[in-house]
């Protein structure tokens, strides 16, 4: 992947700049009248954003380094990473990137995918990316629309179209909301309205708004609000308060209040009791009063002791005694030793505890260790063990031999985890030292991973001495899976010799996925040397989608001379798959040259999966014309990726079937799926039911949960269904309690 998420090397550090450091443009022209020139205006009218106005006043940036001395310098970076400058070397850097001719960087671009190992070159293909689209967003924006893997095609144009918000996130909102409803659509609404908050709030919150489906429309609500805060808090506060639902709001009261009690604490805490009194009012007083002692715990200590007794004040003194610990923890420490003994001073001694290991783990494992066997002393260790075992994970180590096994097993997942990281070799020499049990599993699990992306071939043969079972299986998968990313041949020598068994099932078929990435073809030879089998059928799979990614017609050719059986069909589906990560039209048509039958059925349902996450009314369109058996499968396909997406528009088009046991089925799915999230699309289909006890049942699920959200609505609806009278209101009734 060219454009994957890491932020490791120099896209680490280079994450760090502000996107005020760019010139910001105030003007937007399409990119026709930007360019003057027919290819712009082709451009433009193939879908890409309009151009930012060129700056007149903007003049080159001196002591600008030549590309070819970066290219060097980054070269230079290949063995050690980012992580090995300096603090002055990382900003030296740093000027050069922001200081780069947007001229000089399709070429960069394409020099570190070609000469920089994916940790080093990913975090900083995305910074190159979003720089580009500060200052030239048509380009950056055609650049992205022409990466050939999709996966890097939707991220470069997600990362352009935040930059775009930044600069006029009108149009940059109107652009994005004109692409087909799907996944690419809803990642690019997601960043322009990132983009948007910073400049515009409110309006970034009616953008989140009008989108429907809460869940999406909730992740936006912390950004958005962050910002909205640190403009205009109350306005803030006041839209907050109007949201319908205790999720959303607690959200935004979250956001606001971390901005609002670093600028105004005593104004952010009579917002805060003015509030109604419950769940809502007390969520912002422990969040307002956490806040506050990060930066004056007198004050907020003040605060806590005018509140009247109760629960509430027992919270927010422990919300505070959390930023004490990391302060002050041997005054906070006295204090919650001064308190009678009960569940206040337990909870307290926790917190500040906690926050003690976090910055002093040896210190806090001592004074624990030195408390006399007990309750207390149990309860303090299981709350600390995972902040230690995070920062001194033999420490942790130590704390454990302390642990009942009961606590111990729920603990040891982060001591594994840790210790591995750290320090392979010792963990795996605590780990033989574990007796058998659900503990040891649990820390072969955690410990896995690191272990095998540390050491693959000690980790491997740590493995081999595993007793047989559930965790040396899972052990094995871990080790399969980051060996075979790193070294494919060795890893795959390895799996070959393993027990016959699932665990060697298992490693063969995560070892051929990293494998087919670097050598489709080499893959094909192997596995056809295979006994057919489930083994054959999925290294088959693995390569044909890998290589019908980078090559399709190379692939088609390889698949015409294959005999026919299964492990042609594993690949013909492979190859669809592959073909539609790209261009799902081209790959249905594919498809209908195939020979009717279980492959060709498959091959079809690939297609509609991935063709429904960036198209799905063109995919809706195609599956509706299935015929027989395939039919069943392919609706319930659609209606899989295409209803969370937008619910109302596949209900529409479910509805609008012809009617057939397909049909049928498919409504099912959608409801079994939805009735939960959005009661009001899922009524619409209900009365589609044949079946009069799937009918009955589906409607009394759907005004379960729409009485509790929007009990007008629901009562009206029920009114219209066939349900008995007396029925209808005794749900009526329920629903009112």
């Amino acid at each position: 992947m060219i454009l994957g998420v890491c932020a490791a090397g120099v896209g680490y550090w280079l994450g760090q700049r502000s996107p005020a450091t760019h010139t910001q443009r105030t003007a937007v022209a399409t990119a026709a009248n930007a360019t003057g020139s027919t290819a712009a205006t082709a451009s433009a009218s193939a879908g890409h954003p309009a151009a930012p106005a060129a700056d007149a006043a903007e003049t080159p940036a001196t002591g600008r380094l030549p590309l070819a001395e970066i290219k060097a310098k980054l070269l230079e970076l290949k063995g050690h990473g980012a992580f090995g400058l300096s603090f002055e070397e990382q900003r030296a850097w740093l000027k050069a990137m922001i200081d780069l001719d947007p001229a000089d960087i399709p070429e960069l671009l394409d020099f570190t995918r070609r000469q920089l190992p994916r940790s080093l070159s990913s975090g900083l293909q995305l910074q190159l990316l979003s720089h580009w689209a500060d200052r030239e967003v048509h380009k950056a924006m055609a650049y992205a629309k022409a990466l050939a893997s999709r996966e890097d095609r939707e991220l470069g144009i997600t990362i352009v179209a935040r930059a775009w918000a930044r600069q006029d996130p009108k149009a940059a909102a109107d652009w994005v909301r004109q692409l087909p409803k799907g996944r690419l659509r809803a990642q690019g609404l997601s960043s322009v309205i990132d983009g948007m908050a910073a400049r515009d709030p409110a309006a970034a919150f009616e953008l989140a708004e009008s989108l429907g489906g809460s869940s999406f429309r909730n992740d936006f609500l912390q950004p958005i609000f962050k910002q909205w805060a640190t403009q205009d808090p109350a306005a803030a506060a006041a839209k907050a308060l109007g949201l319908k639902s205790r999720e959303a709001r607690s959200r935004a009261f979250e956001a606001i209040s971390s901005e609002w009690v670093g600028r105004d604490p005593q104004g952010a805490m009579r917002w805060a009791r003015s509030l109604p009194t419950g769940s809502d009012q007390t969520d912002v007083l422990m969040s307002l009063l956490r806040e506050w002692a990060e930066n004056d715990v007198p004050a907020a200590l003040a605060a806590v002791k005018q509140l009247p007794e109760g629960p509430e004040k027992q919270r927010a003194m422990t919300s505070v005694g959390s930023s004490w610990s990391r302060q002050d923890p041997i005054a906070a420490l006295d204090y919650a030793t001064s308190l009678p003994a009960g569940a206040d001073r337990a909870q307290l001694l926790s917190v500040v505890l906690r926050g003690w290991s976090g910055n002093h783990p040896e210190a806090a494992v001592n004074y624990i260790q030195n408390l006399p066997p007990g309750v207390e002393r149990n309860m303090l260790l299981e709350s600390v063990i995972q902040t230690v075992a995070e920062l001194a994970p033999q420490e942790a180590a130590r704390l454990g031999a302390l642990m009942s096994p009961s606590s111990l097993e729920s603990s040891i997942g982060w001591i594994s985890s840790m210790l591995a990281r750290t320090d392979p070799q010792t963990a795996m020499e605590w780990l033989k030292t574990l007796p058998d049990g659900e503990a040891r599993r649990s820390a072969l699990l955690s410990a896995g991973n690191h272990l095998a992306a540390a050491d693959p071939g000690a980790a491997a043969e740590f493995a081999n001495q595993l007793p047989a079972g559930q965790a040396r299986d899972e052990f094995v998968s871990n080790v399969a899976a980051n060996w075979g990313h790193a070294d494919a041949a060795a890893a795959l020598v390895w799996a070959e010799k393993l027990p016959e068994g699932q665990a060697k099932e298992n490693a063969l078929n995560l070892v051929s996925s990293h494998w087919a990435h670097e050598d489709p073809e080499a893959v094909i030879a192997y596995a056809q040397k295979l006994p057919p089998g489930g083994q054959q059928s999925s290294f088959m799979l693995n390569s044909a989608r890998q290589w019908a990614e980078r090559d399709p017609t190379a692939a088609q050719a390889a698949m015409q001379v294959m005999p026919e059986g299964a492990s042609k069909d594993s690949f013909v589906e492979g190859l669809v798959s592959g073909m539609a990560q790209n261009d799902p039209a081209s790959a249905a048509s594919y498809v209908a040259t195939l020979p009717e039958g279980k492959a060709q059925n498959s091959a079809a349902v690939s297609v509609i999966r991935e063709w429904t996450s960036t198209d799905p009314v063109a995919a809706s369109q195609w599956a509706a014309g299935f015929k027989g058996e395939a039919r069943q499968q392919a609706l319930d396909t659609v209606i899989q990726g295409w209803s969370r997406n937008d619910p109302q528009a596949s209900a529409v088009w479910l509805a609008g079937l012809p009617e057939d046991t397909a049909k049928q089925g498919a409504i099912q799915n959608y409801l079994n799926r939805l009735s939960v999230e959005y009661p009001q699309h899922a009524a619409t289909l209900v009365t589609g039911l044949t079946d009069e006890a799937q009918r009955t049942t589906a409607i009394q699920n759907i005004a379960k949960r729409w009485l509790l959200t929007d009990p007008v609505a629901a009562a009206r609806w029920l009114n219209t269904t066939p349900l008995p009278k007396d029925q209808i209101q005794q749900m009526l009734k329920n629903g009112k309690q």
